[in-house]
């Protein structure tokens, strides 16, 4: 199934089309192109969304050294991944008038806290990280497996809707789970061609 990114932008604005606040994740491996994915849908949707990624949920070097785990920084054990889904939860309980998110700053390659304000009017959260299949207790409506082309410049996204084990998910993109053999057919994957 191809889709123009203007189409894929119609997805992203269906998932809060009744009003309530929407968690869309995008995941892939690193430079995959999840970044600049959701960097021009928050630009093609204009107000009302938001994006936090991932990546502000680091921790920081300090941290890594005192865990002795500095020397795998961006694994998935040097995340807060309690932190990230806690902040996830806020958003989309949605009583605050304004949550704010921690960033990562890539000159000090280090997380900011307090970095990205996300107010209520913000219905629609883009987040984006490596890790997103990984960690079961996220909040996010749907997840989107991203991958660039170097090449074409062409997003190959794969779409799935998130249930509650997103790792099957995870295994139907990478061809290990067949629905048709048995398993969780309620997790729907599909291969979409996006160009910018």
């Amino acid at each position: 199934m191809t889709l123009t990114f203007d189409q894929l932008a119609d997805r992203a604005r269906a998932l809060v089309s009744d009003g309530r606040r929407a968690v869309l994740g995008i995941t892939g491996a690193p430079a995959a192109g999840k970044t600049t994915l959701a960097e021009e849908l928050v630009a093609a949707l204009g107000a009302g969304v938001a994006h936090v990624p991932m990546d502000g949920f680091h921790l920081a070097d300090a941290e890594l050294s005192r865990l002795g785990l500095l020397d795998r920084k961006g694994a998935p054990e040097t995340f807060d991944a309690l932190g990230y889904a806690a902040l996830l939860r806020r958003l989309v309980e949605d009583e605050d008038e304004i949550v704010y998110a921690p960033g990562f700053e890539r000159v000090i390659e280090q997380p900011i806290a307090g970095a990205i304000p996300i107010e209520r009017a913000a219905r629609l959260i883009i987040t984006e990280g490596n890790y997103l299949l990984l960690w079961d207790n996220l909040e996010i409506n749907e997840i989107w497996y991203a991958d660039l082309d170097q090449d074409t410049m062409e997003f190959d996204v794969n779409y799935l809707i998130k249930t509650f084990n997103a790792r099957i998910s995870l295994y139907y993109l990478d061809k290990s789970f067949d629905p048709e053999v048995g398993g969780d057919t309620s997790t729907i994957g599909l291969g979409l061609q996006i160009q910018m």
